[in-house]
């Protein structure tokens, strides 16, 4: 019995795998007209993410240390953005380390921000019209900074 199903199965197995396509299909092709494809792409804006604009203003608000407004506790507050060791002056953006985080000071690189082991920054609050945390994408041009880039622009003097 399990000879005579082990041989109509190999028999009737083959037959079943055979392609089922009817044979007019095969032969017949058809002839259609050209087509042209065009297409516009829409303009898209990116967003940059994780750039943040802080608003000087609100630095008013912020914790004073010595009655000093300090541009550096302010961003400390941030999302993403914590203090050095020990809460002193330090950015440490996203897990990174001080080095990591470039600093610009109306596009001067500043390597140490902080006087008497960061507790006294060297930036007067008053002086500042704008600041910008950037920890997302960094554009090269910045060089090898990981973490994030800052850039902190001056009000503009008075005249005499």
């Amino acid at each position: 019995m399990r000879k005579l199903l082990a041989g109509c199965l190999a028999l009737c197995i083959p037959a079943l795998l055979t392609a089922q396509t009817p044979a007019d299909s095969i032969s017949r092709t058809e002839a259609i007209d050209s087509v042209v494809v065009t297409a516009r792409r829409p303009l898209m804006v990116y967003k940059q993410t994780g750039n943040i604009a802080v608003d000087i203003e609100q630095l008013k608000y912020a914790p004073l240390f010595a009655g000093e407004k300090d541009i550096f506790k302010f961003l400390q507050l941030l999302p993403g953005v914590s203090a050095g060791k020990d809460g002193m002056s330090g950015l440490l953006v996203r897990g990174g380390s001080n080095d990591q985080t470039l600093i610009l000071y109306d596009d001067v690189p500043i390597y140490n921000q902080a006087h008497a082991y960061g507790i006294l920054s060297i930036f007067s609050g008053e002086t500042v019209q704008s600041a910008e945390v950037s920890k997302g994408f960094i554009s090269p041009a910045y060089g090898s900074r990981l973490s994030a880039l800052t850039q902190i622009r001056t009000r503009e003097g008075d005249r005499l």
